[in-house]
């Protein structure tokens, strides 16, 4: 048996899953101040047996999401060497940065010395701003990260009690943009999260639960929990990738369909194509700045079912912003759930005080209460599937979906839309009627995230580089050795990637992962000097590619 736990932004939802059969689900309020509580609560209304057949559980938290968009951050700074070339001045970083001289060019070769004096001075201006976590990232430093340990080594001496962290370490991957923001993220999140997960591995203990843990990341796959404290920033996301990967295990195989999760406070899109969620070819964009974490193609509107209904102007309009529980559940402001309770096209709540939230409404506008939550509706409709038309050209663009349609010629779009969440049923039907597609409810799509989380399985995409000239070694990851002896002078292309995947292999182990990994994609440059070739560059792309472990077989 395995448990899926998801916490989004109103409820936490949770499966208990045996041969591909959902046993028994539950729904509990979101306590936003404390979500290590509503996962408890979950956890026991699903355990009612003993806890030892319980093979594994996965948790989606919205933790990682909510620190960026409120801006909890701790106090971070950047110190940069973007070395010659690079024009900073428009980019807009949410912490403070400072630009050192120093500089690393593709190669990997310094070409450009660092100034200690400098160094002092720049972290110094962080310091009085009261900077206590400071990221040091330089251009290609992930063919040679030497500045960023020499810096870190002078800020050490002169700055002892920072707390101090190095781009190629968060990632190797080459764009410095999104390695300057993923660290910077890092830094300013890493201890709320790591005392969300002791507090989780303690919560697990205390229930005497023992099986493996796996936290899921944005694009749809899972790491141990032991392991997640180097992947904090791939958990944005995260609740929409399990709601696509729910969306996936729920569909018949090889389905295309558009994906809305409509939860409390935002309605989030995916795309599937013959079954597979599509992936965001650059990664998560965060504050107007990409980072370097892996994600599933999501977008969100500040659309939801506890979305408020207010009138301005004469006319109804929506808030865009949660008005706290609907009136039917117990809330004090009208809101599309109390709409759809109204219309009868839900049986959530209490329909009287779903009435009594509209009086003021009516009184204002000298309407029915009917009246009024149709118009709301019909307004949300509209802006879903103007939504839905607007990231779709979006889409259009990813390689992926190009290479869909050229695989299925006669498809411009996909012609099915699955709805999930509590008021996904009811919306989901307006929206396809609107956009004259297929609309699918399965009976478990109000838990569908949770299924998502329980059936991820591992997934990672990452690039080995071998310099043979150099002898050395860099990947996507960090991992960086120089003077190799596994190198040799001239390399084939079949012995580049016997040597990428032993590497590959052996980080996929110390990260708790068990899964044979694939070479995507292997290129090579020559290095030529003068009029010989004096080595080689052997680029390997390696993964373990996005999956779930199973589809459900719960008759509707």
């Amino acid at each position: 048996m395995q448990i899926g736990i998801d916490v989004g932004g109103t409820f936490t939802d949770g499966v208990l899953i045996e041969n591909a059969q959902v046993l028994r689900s539950c729904k509990v309020p979101t306590d936003s101040q404390a979500l290590l509580k509503s996962i408890v609560h979950v956890l026991e209304k699903l355990l009612e047996e003993k806890t030892e057949k319980i093979s594994r559980i996965v948790v989606s938290t919205t933790l990682m999401t909510n620190l960026i968009l409120e801006k909890k951050y701790l106090p971070t700074g950047l110190i940069l060497i973007p070395g010659p070339g690079l024009n900073l001045k428009e980019h807009k970083f949410p912490f403070s940065w400072e630009i050192i001289t120093g500089g690393v060019d593709f190669q990997g070769r310094i070409i450009k010395n660092l100034n200690e004096q400098e160094i002092v001075k720049k972290v110094q201006c962080l310091v009085d701003k009261g900077i206590q976590h400071l990221g040091i990232i330089g251009k290609f430093s992930p063919r040679n990260p030497s500045l960023e340990i020499q810096t870190a080594e002078i800020v050490n001496r002169h700055f002892p009690t920072l707390e101090v962290k190095l781009g190629h370490q968060v990632t190797g991957q080459l764009n410095f943009i999104r390695r300057a923001m993923g660290t910077g993220l890092y830094l300013a999140t890493y201890k709320t999260f790591a005392q969300f997960i002791a507090s989780l591995k303690n919560a697990l203990k205390e229930r005497d639960i023992t099986c493996p843990v796996f936290i899921l990341k944005a694009d749809g796959g899972v790491i141990p929990i032991d392991k997640i404290m180097n992947f904090t920033i791939d958990t944005v996301l995260s609740g929409p990738a399990a709601s696509s990967f729910g969306a996936k295990s729920l569909l018949p195989e090889k389905t295309s369909a558009f994906v809305m999760d409509i939860g409390g406070t935002t309605t989030d899109f995916s795309l599937i194509l013959d079954g597979n969620p599509l992936l965001a070819s650059r990664g998560v964009k965060i504050s107007d700045v990409y980072t370097p974490v892996r994600s599933l193609a999501i977008h969100s509107l500040p659309i939801g079912g506890d979305t408020g209904i207010e009138i301005k102007n004469n006319q109804v309009t929506l808030t865009f912003k949660r008005e706290g529980p609907p009136a039917c559940c117990g809330g004090n402001t009208p809101t599309l759930t109390d709409c759809m309770r109204i219309l009868n096209l839900t049986d959530l709540g209490d329909e009287n005080k779903a009435r009594l939230s509209f009086q003021s409404l009516s009184s204002k506008l000298d309407l029915s209460a009917e009246i009024i939550a149709q118009q709301a509706l019909d307004k949300a409709v509209e802006l879903i599937t103007q939504e839905i038309n607007y990231i779709f050209k979006q889409w259009q663009e990813e390689p992926l979906y190009r290479i869909w349609q050229l695989l299925n010629e006669k498809n411009i779009k996909p012609r099915n839309l699955i709805s999930i969440g509590g008021p996904g049923k009811p919306l989901g039907e307006l929206v396809s009627k609107k956009m004259n597609l297929t609309h699918i409810n399965h009976p478990l799509c109000q838990v569908a995230n949770a299924i998502g989380a329980a059936l991820a399985s591992p997934t990672y995409e990452e690039t080995i580089r071998i310099n043979t000239e150099k002898r050395e070694i860099s990947s996507s990851w960090g991992y960086f050795s120089k003077n190799s002896r596994q190198i040799k002078g001239k390399m084939s292309a079949e012995e580049a990637a016997g040597l990428a995947l032993q590497i590959f292999k052996k980080y996929l182990q110390e990260n708790g992962v068990e899964a044979q990994p694939e070479i995507y994609h292997q290129e090579v440059f020559n290095m030529v000097r003068g009029w010989s070739t004096t080595g080689q560059i052997h680029e390997i792309k390696l993964g373990v590619p996005v999956q779930v472990t199973g589809l459900i077989n719960n008759k509707e």
